[in-house]
């Protein structure tokens, strides 16, 4: 009897246990199936990032050490902007940067250097805040094109204002722009953050101050911008949307301040984070179109 009821504990003990290492392989997989989608998700996320924002690749052939160096040379700020900036510069989630115009240079297998595009510098055109480096069309925090500055990230909302030439220093989130923006309750559902991304396409007027997807660049101007990247949630059909349910994704505000032009056509921007938090989420439903966040920006 005592043996009987010794397997039977044996055996209870070890079915426990085939449970539990069957239930952590299970985990385990699901881990390795998640961290496959993620790989080629990013893959898409990276050839999408390839697009100009009017659709066209953007694929820049791979510098030799000689060219690279003088692109290095032609981003590099001047040492007199680090230097009157030093104090600013030692807050966090500050920095300066030089961004050159893309005047329509880069069409498909061409890029022009004639014209307007007389001395176009490559891959300098979009930059990440986040990161303090340059970026492409598909995914960047702000773009220099023609004689705006835009953000036309993927699935993105941006509302740009200018504080005219007001110091940098001096401006916080409770500045009165700063709050409207703050304030403005972004849209959830793919037809309603369409109308509101063609609603700031032409602009909206408040407090004496223009709020709008872009604005003119100019010398000795501070701007702010809201970049709002939404995830995606509900019934996903495009893969890449399903992606983003993963990717994080933020809901921030940004200062910059145009300090310098100069003749070869680029900015020197100085610029600080005034917020950040979660991004909201657009619900899709089944047969939602995806929501119009390019064509009303495909403008000069």
């Amino acid at each position: 009897m005592r043996k009987i009821l010794y397997f039977s504990v044996l055996l209870a003990v070890c079915c426990l246990s085939a449970i539990s290492v069957s239930s952590q392989f299970e985990a385990e997989r699901r881990e390795i199936d998640l961290a496959a989608r993620m790989r080629e998700m990013d893959g898409v996320l990276r050839r999408a990032n390839e697009m100009t924002i009017r659709g066209r690749l953007y694929r820049t052939a791979r510098l030799d050490k000689a060219s690279r160096e003088r692109l290095d040379q032609m981003r590099r700020v001047d040492r007199e902007d680090h230097v009157r900036y030093g104090e600013f510069l030692k807050g966090e989630n500050t920095g300066i940067f030089k961004l050159f115009p893309d005047n329509g240079c880069v069409e498909k297998n061409l890029i022009r250097v004639d014209g307007d595009c007389t001395g176009f510098v490559p891959d300098s055109n979009y930059f990440l805040f986040r990161t303090g480096k340059y970026a492409l069309g598909g995914d960047h925090d702000i773009g220099f094109y023609y004689d705006n500055f835009i953000n036309t990230s993927f699935l993105t909302q941006t509302i740009m204002v200018s504080l005219g030439n007001e110091p940098i220093e001096s401006v916080t989130a409770m500045h009165a722009a700063l709050k409207l923006l703050d304030d403005f309750q972004p849209y959830l559902t793919p037809a309603s953050a369409s109308r509101s991304v063609s609603l700031f396409s032409k602009g909206v007027d408040a407090a004496g101050y223009h709020f709008a997807d872009r604005v003119a660049a100019e010398g000795y101007t501070t701007y702010a911008i809201r970049e709002i990247e939404f995830k995606a949630g509900g019934h996903l059909e495009i893969p890449i949307l399903s992606y983003l349910k993963f990717k994080e994704r933020r809901d921030s505000i940004y200062v910059f301040r145009v300090i310098r032009k100069s003749d070869d056509g680029s900015v020197t921007i100085l610029w600080k984070q005034i917020s950040r938090k979660n991004a909201p989420t657009i619900k899709f439903r089944k047969g939602d179109k995806f929501p119009d966040f390019g064509s009303a920006r495909e403008k000069k």
